[in-house]
Order: structure tokens, then C-alpha cells, then sequence
């Protein structure tokens, strides 16, 4: 659904699951050469660009926890039009340091590209499942990619914001800004119900909105989690955030589907 807001391209996502907690999450494009071969020796021809996204195999049924997901279309984004690749040509540095100032604004761009579906939700996860990182080749320090996203969030002036709005302006796509509205979740899963989405900006606002509250339910053992242990309260949220967005897309497909 995020990935139709920067595109009217049709692409078919799969989905693989990955052993490795580390790296275990992605978002990229299927090289062309795929294509081309399942023509020519399966007789499949492909009309849509095809992508591949990646998560833990442990995250398969917690949806709260692949977050990431949506960093990683960031990447996919500005991969796809080149977005951080023009920042170097309308904000250039010096050639010694430009492959790490553009892998540093790819992250940037992703770390924005994320918050502008899942707000504040986007660094918390960060810090709590990367820590607070210096910075390195191919990162910028962790402490500054919050700072940069809390800018955005409130609404504050700052340069590296305005260099991807610019150059999304130069591409003609969409500019970063809050695409996410947060449903009425607590009442429900206080009641131990799934919430009920509306919209796609609620789907978005269900992920961020339920990590969340996961991770008050966990720290404050309200009832009627204080009797849980903490793998069992996971488990229970994590559950109803699922059934929540497969009751929201089939409402959607049934309505889609359906004769006026």
C-alpha cells in the first residue's frame, strides 16, 4: 500500500523469510536477467516489475516488529529514482567523501522516508532493537538520525529535510509529510480485541501505534496483561495487530469486489 503512493507502476511484491535476525530485513528490486530467463526456459512472461521484500522468519506472525519494512522501502524508493544520487548534484561535497555522504543520505532518507508512515514510532525502534551507533562508513550516528527525524516530526527547520524535498520537487514525486493516522487501538486491546482499521493511513498508524502500546503493556503490566508473562503479552498483541490488518484487507478486497 505504501509503495503505491510513489508509484503507479504495477510491481509484484514476494515475500522471503530469512533465518538471520541480523539483515534479515529488505525491500529490493528483482534484477531484470529474472525476467528474461523465466521467459525463456518456463515460458513465464512477467508484465509487472517484480520486487522482493525480506523479514526474520521469527517475525512471520508479529507484524509489530517489522517496522523495518518500511526503512527498507525508503531504500527501495530512493534507489529507484535516485533521489539521495541528486542531493550529490544539488548539495555536492567533496570527492574524497561522496560515497559516504551518499550512503549517509540513503539512511537519512530512509530513517524520513519510515516516519512519514510510522512517526515517532520509526526511532524508538530503532534505538530499541540497533542501540545508539556511531557513525561509520556507510551509517551516520544514531543520536543525529533521531535528531533529524524528530525535526521533521515537529515540524522543524532543517537543511537535510529541505535537500530531499527539493530534489523529490526536481523528480516530481511526492513530498515527505505524515501519511499515517492512528486508530482507536488501546479500547480494544485492553479488551483483548483486534482494533478495527478504516483506511489505508490507519493500517500505517496500526503498526506504529501497537508497538507502542506493546511496549507500555509490557513495561506497566496494566490489566490485563499483569498477570502475563512477557513473551505471552508479545505474542497476544502481536496477534490481534494481525488479525486487525487481514480483517481490514478483506473488508477492502470484499468491497472492492462488490456490484454498486
Amino acid at each position: 500500500m505504501a509503495l503505491a503512493d510513489w508509484t503507479s507502476d504495477s510491481v509484484i511484491v514476494t515475500t522471503a523469510l530469512s533465518p538471520d535476525l541480523d539483515g534479515g530485513f529488505y525491500f529490493r528490486a528483482v534484477p531484470a536477467q529474472f525476467s528474461v530467463l523465466a521467459q525463456a526456459y518456463l515460458g513465464i512472461q512477467f508484465r509487472s516489475e517484480l520486487a522482493q521484500i525480506s523479514l526474520p522468519l521469527i517475525y512471520r506472525h508479529k507484524p509489530l516488529y517489522n517496522l523495518p519494512l518500511y526503512h527498507e522501502l525508503g531504500h527501495f524508493v530512493d534507489i529507484r529514482h535516485n533521489i539521495s544520487g541528486l542531493t550529490l548534484l544539488l548539495n555536492p561535497v567533496s570527492p574524497p567523501y561522496t560515497n559516504i555522504a551518499l550512503s549517509h543520505r540513503r539512511e537519512h532518507f530512509a530513517d524520513l522516508f519510515c516516519a512519514c508512515y510510522m512517526g515517532d514510532a520509526s526511532t524508538s525502534f530503532l534505538v530499541d532493537f540497533a542501540g545508539v551507533q556511531p557513525a561509520s562508513v556507510t551509517h551516520p550516528d544514531t543520536s543525529s538520525r533521531i535528531a533529524l527525524v524528530n525535526d521533521f516530526l515537529s515540524n522543524t527547520a532543517n537543511q537535510v529535510v529541505n535537500m530531499f524535498q527539493a530534489a523529490l520537487t526536481q523528480l516530481n514525486l511526492p513530498r515527505l509529510t505524515q501519511r499515517f493516522s492512528v486508530p482507536t487501538i488501546a479500547e480494544h486491546l485492553n479488551n483483548v480485541c483486534p482494533p478495527i482499521i478504516g483506511a489505508d493511513a490507519e493500517l500505517h498508524g496500526l503498526l506504529a501505534s501497537g508497538y507502542s502500546y506493546l511496549q507500555r503493556a509490557v513495561a506497566h503490566r496494566t490489566p490485563p496483561w499483569d498477570t502475563m508473562p512477557e513473551d505471552r503479552i508479545e505474542s497476544i498483541v502481536n496477534d490481534l495487530a494481525e488479525k486487525a490488518i487481514r480483517n481490514y484487507m478483506i473488508t477492502t478486497r470484499w468491497a472492492q469486489g462488490a456490484v454498486p
